[in-house]
């Protein structure tokens, strides 16, 4: 019993890992359609962006907070693969009035400062090029600490970690930390990655 035990388990696990990315991967395109349907009632441009942080919190209108309008499903801002940032009704959750938080990073028109132009790679309108990305997985590590071999991920205890990207055009691509580059230090405590 004990050997088919030990056969079984990591099959079980290796095959619950891989339920979780699927699913991670489906959220991350129905936010790419979510983008799409307010770039096109807002002349192309993407929502304003949070104010403090890639994750939130969301001034009601900014970030994924006016995307909710655009889904049946509130929990495509949830990783299934990052138990830390999902509240229990799987919705965006409120965490002060009119503001709310994300489970993925939202890049769409992030910028490092007021007033300050978008940071490298990231999309403002739906015209931008395909390499620009609108959000991602949630990858950071400590802020000072920019060559951790421990990243934060919502993919973490894979053999390989790292994040779904959500391209300007519609596509999703896997990036593993390895070869993402850090675009945001020290905000909210953390460097951030894509």
């Amino acid at each position: 019993m004990a050997v088919v035990t030990a056969m079984i388990v990591p099959l079980y696990l290796q095959a619950a890992q891989r339920m979780v990315r699927h699913r991670c991967l489906n959220n991350v395109r129905s936010q790419g359609i979510a983008f799409r349907l307010y770039a096109l009632d807002h002349d192309g441009r993407y929502p304003p962006p949070a104010s403090t942080s890639p994750i939130g919190p969301f001034p009601d209108g900014h970030g994924f907070a006016a995307l909710l309008i655009y889904t049946e499903d509130p929990s495509i801002f949830y990783c299934p693969g990052n138990p830390l940032l999902r509240p229990a009704s799987n919705a965006l959750a409120p965490c002060s009035p009119g503001c709310r938080m994300a489970g993925y990073a939202c890049w769409a028109r992030y910028t490092v400062g007021p007033r300050l132009p978008a940071m490298e790679g990231v999309a403002t309108s739906s015209t931008d090029g395909s390499h620009s990305i609108l959000a991602s997985d949630i990858i950071a590590t400590g802020a000072g600490d920019p060559g951790s071999p421990h990243p934060y991920t919502s993919h973490r205890g894979e053999s390989i970690q790292g994040g779904f990207m959500l391209h300007n055009d519609g596509h999703v691509t896997w990036r593993d930390y390895g070869r993402t580059r850090r675009r945001l230090s020290g905000r909210g405590g953390l460097d951030w990655y894509f």
